[in-house]
């Protein structure tokens, strides 16, 4: 598991995850759901994730779900135009910790996302009205 944790983490370069997109998410849920996505430590790499939570999160960062033939789900992003598949999990609706790394991969391969990629709107916002305040 270690092995597979510090190969996530060398995804990318330090130069690319510096200049990786930033994803604005409006529930904290979201954010707690690709933090587990994107663990910042080897225990962390463990923990698992409801299939609903992850739906809900992938929705929050622009993803439109439609399903395919059996448990396949397409998640197509509404403005790049691309796409993951993945399979819904059943019969229980956790997603592992091994399912999780595989939908990282997926995500870090086509939207270059890292776990700093991802913020609450709020928290990027509050800078720019602090800035308007002291105008």
């Amino acid at each position: 598991m270690l092995a597979m944790w510090i190969q996530s983490r060398k995804l990318m370069s330090p130069t690319e995850q510096r200049v990786a997109p930033t994803v604005r998410l409006t529930k904290k849920k979201s954010l707690t759901t690709f933090h587990a996505i994107y663990p910042s430590n080897p225990e962390d790499r463990q923990r698992k994730v409801e299939w609903s939570l992850f739906v809900a999160g992938m929705q929050d960062a622009g993803f439109a779900i439609s399903h395919n033939d059996g448990s396949i789900v397409n998640f197509d992003h509404l403005h790049s135009k691309k796409k993951i598949v993945t399979h819904r999990p059943h019969p229980e609706t956790i997603i592992n910790s091994d399912h999780l790394y595989a939908i990282a991969q997926r995500l870090n391969k086509h939207f270059r996302w890292v776990r700093e990629s991802f913020v609450l709107i709020r928290e990027v916002a509050q800078p720019l009205a602090l800035q308007q305040r002291e105008s």
